[in-house]
């Protein structure tokens, strides 16, 4: 994982993981020195280990990555996170987890792929390989933590008062939301708190709507509020169902602008959207929701659910799976593109195994029901094929809704080719005849693709060569780009100049290249070779964003300090000589360059940032002059807390920066950041600093 600026809305999506992409394996193991387990894991899953400690030990882990990116949670023995573990090693290499026992109890330990929304599966070994009597400064170390979050605590209660003055609904919402998440597993009063005041808000914002207004932008006005309720009918799904259902329900009075009798129902989705929340810890109620959702309209969470509720009651998802099918044979898909994306989710999990818990106590295992008969299997099937075979596109306009939902089915019954061949087999060919149909693509790029695609350059190069004039240069182009990006970059190099005529697209294929080589240098761990290699780009921008590749590198925790050092040392000159950044790219450089540096050299950072915050403040003034022109840096006169603008975005590349830099030397950060005149920003910083002090994320995320 890179680490980057990340906009406060999209990371709070990003936290709102699904409730049924959590469902733990019912299998607790006992870590002790010494032992090894090794386990599969996909998508959905998580395992759990139990360390018995008294007080005052360390104990030291190491799970290894095997095909998939995982994260490592702690948790102590009240149930409080203790830290979260995930180096930028992708999903191979090992993820080094460090537990100190400030109180004696049962401590434990979640493991669980790091992405929630893809289908991902692998596996990983886990070994104990320390287990003794902690030193004196990893105890300091371990009270230091809860210091911090004490502190945390305290300055998010700040935060919630400094709130009430902002005006922005939007961001007073996503900031109370963004807050209530990390908050809640330290206090859950005032994460509740910030959660009531977001809804209120948005209560609030849906009444003023009401109100006729000419000078405004009704349609933008209506997609922001829905956005707003979407967020908060997430966050309290993942607290208290039937307040996410009374708060959706008292806020439907939103009128929508643009009605559309034949377009679905939007509730239909926010309303099974709860029960997908809670899927997984409440079967029962998210099945119920599903039911009554059923006869007014579809939602492609439907098969999230039953295949959650599946894992506890198999008998009640069978039902729930039963009843959706019914109502879909009387639909015609093509036409309700929400009802053909139902049914082709469904014929994927139908016949999918069951995950087989074994109830605790001593009980029977789950009997395993079948979610549908073979014959509803095979009528639900025919249905999906026949309808997408029937559609005749129309040459004048190949993207038509009718014609998307064709595409998408069509598509997805070739991913089911072999249950394709057992229902129809002569609907295979069928299925790649339409696709050819709807999807023309031009005979001379597609023989270009399959060359590079199967390793022969000298037909994809004799291809081209064969392409009207004024296209070569860029079938050239990426012809050496593709080339470089296997590896060879030499060949591609030399692609590049014995073929593209135009200087300028030469010049721009060359400088592809030398940024390819250098990030695949910089993959492979080989830096010094990338740092010789930042003399070939000739902008400072590009040096820039190299740099701040390199410094996410150094960020890996898996890289030894002092070599981190070194090279961090080396990449600060080449940036700049002034303390202030000359552009965009360097100034993100030197804010991540500060965040490396809070590992081993908090001093440096602070030397790094602090400049930051009088050249944020001068770009802040002129951006009042400058609204309107080119950039709404400002809307009623509030900077927006999302990453809208550029000032936005360093606003809260500062705020990640300080929120590292807290870590080692909380009062000075705290000191720096209300040096930022502009209260948003202020806000923005404070947040990233308590959100690490409670819950520090790795360095690499």
């Amino acid at each position: 994982m890179r680490c980057r600026i990340v906009p406060i809305f999209v990371m709070l999506l990003g936290s709102l993981v699904p409730a049924f992409a959590i469902q733990a394996q019912r299998e607790n193991s006992t870590l002790q020195l010494g032992a090894s387990f090794s386990r599969t894991v996909a998508r959905g899953q998580n395992h759990r280990f139990e360390a018995p400690l008294d007080s005052e030990q360390f104990m030291q882990f190491v799970v290894d990555q095997r095909g998939v990116d995982l994260i490592i949670r702690t948790f102590a023995p009240d149930g409080k996170p203790l830290g979260e573990f995930d180096s930028p090693n992708g999903n191979s290499g090992p993820e080094v987890v460090p537990l100190v026992s400030m109180a004696a109890g049962v401590y434990s330990i979640q493991v669980t792929p790091l992405a929630v929304n893809e289908d991902v599966s692998g596996r990983f070994d886990l070994r104990v390989t320390d287990l003794r009597r902690a030193t004196e400064p990893e105890l300091r170390a371990g009270k230091s933590r809860e210091a911090l979050k004490t502190k945390g605590v305290a300055l998010m209660s700040e935060v919630a008062a400094l709130l009430q003055s902002i005006r922005s609904a939007q961001s007073r919402v996503n900031t109370n939301i963004q807050a209530a998440q990390f908050l809640r597993t330290v206090d859950d009063r005032l994460a509740r708190s910030m959660l009531e005041d977001a809804a209120s808000v948005v209560r609030e914002h849906i009444e003023k709507l009401s109100t006729p207004n000419a000078d405004v932008d009704v349609l933008q006005l209506y997609s922001n509020a829905q956005q707003m309720r979407q967020a908060v009918l997430n966050a309290l799904s993942q607290v208290d169902a039937d307040a996410a259902l009374a708060f959706l329900r008292s806020t439907r009075s939103l009128p929508n602008p643009d009605v559309n009798l034949n377009s679905p129902d939007p509730e239909v989705r926010l309303e099974m959207s709860i029960a997908n929340q809670i899927a997984a810890k409440d079967p029962r109620r998210a099945a119920q929701i599903t039911e009554e959702t059923l006869g007014r309209g579809y939602s492609t969470y439907a098969s999230n659910v039953i295949s959650a509720v599946r894992n506890s009651d198999p008998v009640l998802a069978a039902r729930l799976m039963g009843q959706t099918v019914a109502r879909l044979q009387n639909e015609k898909l093509l036409s309700t593109p929400e009802a053909a994306n139902v049914a082709v989710n469904l014929l994927r999990i139908a016949n999918s195994p069951a995950t087989r818990f074994v109830p605790s106590g001593g009980t029977a295992p789950l009997a395993n029901v079948p979610l549908l008969s073979q014959i509803d299997y095979r009528n639900l099937f025919n249905k999906v094929l026949e309808e997408a075979l029937a559609y005749s596109p129309d040459s004048a306009n190949l993207y038509t809704s009718e014609a998307n939902a064709a595409r998408n089915l069509l598509n997805s019954l070739k991913t089911m080719s072999e249950e394709v061949g057992k229902v129809s087999p002569a609907s295979v060919k069928a299925i790649e005849d339409k696709l050819s149909q709807m999807n023309t693509p031009n005979a001379r790029d597609r023989t270009i693709q399959d060359a590079l695609n199967t390793g022969r350059i000298d037909v994809a190069l004799a291809t081209a060569a064969q392409a009207p004039a004024d296209q070569r240069d860029n079938l050239y182009m990426q012809i050496a780009q593709r080339v470089a990006s296997s590896g060879d970059i030499v060949r591609g190099k030399q692609i590049a100049n014995d073929f593209i005529f135009s200087f300028r697209q030469r010049q721009q294929a060359l400088d592809n290249i030398n940024r390819q080589a250098m990030q695949n240098a910089v993959s492979k761990g080989q830096v010094e070779e990338a740092l010789r290699g930042l003399s070939l780009l000739r902008t400072p921008r590009d040096r820039a964003n190299m740099i701040t590749q390199i410094v996410n590198w150094a960020n890996n925790s898996n890289v030894k300090k002092d070599r981190a050092a070194s090279i961090l040392n080396q990449l600060r000159p080449m940036l700049s000589n002034s303390p202030r950044a000359e552009n965009n790219e360097q100034l993100n450089a030197l804010i991540q360059m500060a965040g490396a540096l809070s590992r081993f050299d908090a001093s440096s950072g602070f030397e790094i940032v602090e400049p930051l915050i009088d050249q944020f403040n001068d770009m802040s003034v002129a951006a009042v002059v400058l609204n309107g022109f080119g950039q709404e840096y400002y809307i009623d006169g509030e900077m927006p807390m999302q990453n809208y603008t550029p000032l936005t975005q360093i606003a809260t590349g500062l705020g990640q920066a300080f929120g590292r830099l807290a870590l080692a030397d909380f009062d000075r950060a705290r000191s720096d950041v209300e040096r930022i005149r502009r209260p948003e920003a202020r806000i923005t910083a404070f947040i990233a600093m308590a959100q690490q002090m409670i819950n520090p994320q790795p360095l690499g995320r």
